[in-house]
C-alpha cells in the first residue's frame, strides 16, 4: 500500500483501506504488529530465541502469533503479548527493531499523535477473518 505522508484521521485512514478492498483493524493494546515487506524475511528469524528471550527478559512476552498475507503479497506478523502497558511510541520502536516497515510504523506513530488515530493494520477480507479467529483463542 501506498503511504499517504498527511496526517490523516481516522475516518479518512478507514475510508481509505475500505476503499482499496481492505478492512482496517484496529491493533489492541497487548499486540504487536510486523508488516514485512521483505519476501527473504521469515517468521522463524523473527522471533528468534534470541529477540523473544531479549522482550521477555524487559517485560514483554510473546504469549501466541498469526501470521497473514498482505494484499501485495508479503506477511504481517500478529503477535499476542502480555506486558506493561506499551505506548505508541514504544510499541512503533519495538516493531521497528523487529524488522516492521519502518516508514509504516512511523506513519502510524504520527497519525496518532497528531489526530489521536488509532494504530491500524490493514488487512483483506478473508486475512481480517483469520485475525478475529485468532483473538477469540
Amino acid at each position: 500500500m501506498a503511504y499517504n505522508n498527511k496526517y490523516q484521521t481516522a475516518e479518512e485512514v478507514e475510508a481509505e483501506a475500505l476503499d482499496k478492498g481492505l478492512h482496517p483493524i484496529i491493533i489492541r493494546a497487548m499486540e504487536l504488529t510486523l508488516d514485512i515487506d521483505d519476501e527473504f524475511t521469515s517468521l522463524a528469524s523473527i522471533l528468534t530465541k534470541d529477540r523473544l528471550e531479549f522482550l521477555d527478559r524487559n517485560g514483554i512476552k510473546v504469549v501466541s502469533n498469526v501470521v497473514t498475507t498482505s494484499q501485495g503479497g508479503n506477511s504481517h506478523v500478529w503477535l499476542r503479548v502480555e506486558s506493561r502497558f506499551l505506548s505508541p511510541g514504544a510499541k512503533a520502536a519495538i516493531q521497528i527493531a523487529m524488522g516492521s516497515d519502518y516508514k509504516r510504523e512511523l506513519i502510524a506513530l504520527w497519525r496518532n499523535e497528531k489526530n489521536g488515530c488509532p494504530l491500524y493494520l490493514f488487512e483483506t477480507p478473508e486475512e481480517a477473518k483469520k485475525i478475529m479467529k485468532w483473538r477469540r483463542s
